[in-house]
């Protein structure tokens, strides 16, 4: 319940053959995801000490829509 695994990968069209452009893209895309990582945890460490129900806002429709299909799946698991 407090972890996950956050994958991600990274392409591009600019200068495909040059390397170091292509580092370069991957080491921003990477600082990206890792600002994702600080936050993440963060907001992972508010919810151990408020622990209560999330209340969904419209940028939350993802998560909302994942843990709708999750209960169904769960639901229809158990019948």
């Amino acid at each position: 319940e407090t972890s996950c695994h956050y994958f991600w990968g990274s392409c591009h069209g600019f200068k495909p053959d040059d390397p170091e452009t292509t580092q370069w893209l991957h080491d921003q895309t990477r600082e990206t995801f890792y600002d994702d990582e600080i936050f993440l945890e963060a907001q992972q460490q508010r919810i151990i000490q408020m622990p209560g129900p999330l209340i969904p806002t419209r940028h939350d429709i993802a998560r909302v829509v994942a843990d709708a299909a999750m209960k169904k799946m769960l639901k229809e698991e158990n019948a």
